[in-house]
């Protein structure tokens, strides 16, 4: 059985993780080039190479949230699709489990009254 990543009831919290992780990854490089961009902090020699070289540092991590993003995203969806063909090749196994786990549950809470 193949994940279908565009199949809604299988969308997992990790692309909403994912989303926010590039939300905010935008937001601080918008906040750095403002600040860079302004003309009294490009005056100076010293700040114009510093401004040089946090955009160019800004440029490596950008590709490296968005490779890793999309890692995260792709290794969870692999996860959940492997957990769910677990499930529904054995679904007796994942039935007792279940069951077992509910007893002993079911067993400390009887025990706390």
């Amino acid at each position: 059985m193949s994940y279908d990543a565009d199949t809604p009831r299988r969308r997992y919290f990790s692309d909403d993780s994912v989303s926010a992780l590039q939300r905010e990854w935008a937001d601080l490089r918008k906040d750095v080039n403002e600040v860079l961009s302004k003309p009294e902090v490009a005056k100076l020699p010293e700040v114009r190479a510093l401004k040089d070289r946090l955009q160019e540092a800004l440029r490596s991590a950008s590709d490296t949230v968005a490779d890793v993003s999309h890692g995260i995203g792709k290794q969870v969806r692999y996860t959940a699709s492997a957990v769910d063909e677990y499930v529904r090749d054995r679904p007796w196994k994942f039935a007792v489990g279940a069951a077992a786990v509910g007893l002993v549950v079911g067993l400390l809470l009887g025990r706390r009254r």
